[in-house]
C-alpha cells in the first residue's frame, strides 16, 4: 500500500472544509427560514429591479430589490441578500415577504419552508460532495492507504 502523502492530506483537509462550510451554509438558511416562519410579519411585495451583485466584481449573479409596505404602513425598498444566474424572478413580478417584526428591512422571499433557491443550492453541495467522494474512494489515495510512514 502506498503512504499518505502531503499532497493527499491537502485535499483530504480541504474537502472536509468544503463539506463543513457547505453544511453549515445550507443549514444556516434553513433555521432562517424557520426563524421567519414561526416570527415573521406575511406582506406581498414587488420585484422592482435586478441588480448586478456588488460583492464579487466577477459575478454575473442577478439580486432582486424588493419593495413592499411594512406594518407602520412605510413603503421599503430593499435589496434582497442573494442573487441568481438565471434570476428566478422579474421585473414586476409580485412575491410574498416575510420580514423581521423588530426589523422591517431584513426579510425573506417567500412563504414555503425551503424556496427554489435553497433547494438549487442543496442540490449543487450535495453533486459538489458526491462527486469528490466519488473521486477519493475510486483513487483510494486517501482513505485506503492511512499508513505511517517514518522519514
Amino acid at each position: 500500500m502506498k503512504p499518505l502523502h502531503l499532497i493527499d492530506a491537502i485535499g483530504l483537509v480541504f474537502f472536509l472544509s468544503i463539506f463543513i462550510a457547505g453544511n453549515y451554509f445550507v443549514f444556516a438558511r434553513y433555521r432562517k427560514r424557520i426563524w421567519f416562519q414561526q416570527h415573521g410579519v406575511l406582506t406581498k411585495g414587488t420585484i422592482i429591479c435586478l441588480e448586478k451583485d456588488e460583492r464579487d466584481s466577477d459575478s454575473v449573479s442577478l439580486v432582486p430589490v424588493v419593495q413592499y409596505v411594512d406594518a407602520n404602513n412605510e413603503l421599503l425598498t430593499v435589496r434582497y441578500d442573494i442573487g441568481a444566474y438565471p434570476s428566478p424572478f422579474h421585473v414586476g413580478q409580485p412575491i410574498h415577504i416575510l420580514y423581521n417584526p423588530n426589523d422591517s428591512r431584513s426579510f425573506i422571499i417567500g412563504k414555503e419552508s425551503f424556496g427554489l433557491l435553497d433547494w438549487l443550492a442543496w442540490l449543487g453541495y450535495v453533486l459538489f460532495v458526491s462527486c469528490v467522494l466519488y473521486m477519493v474512494f475510486l483513487s483510494k489515495s486517501v482513505f485506503g492507504n492511512l499508513k505511517r510512514t517514518s522519514c
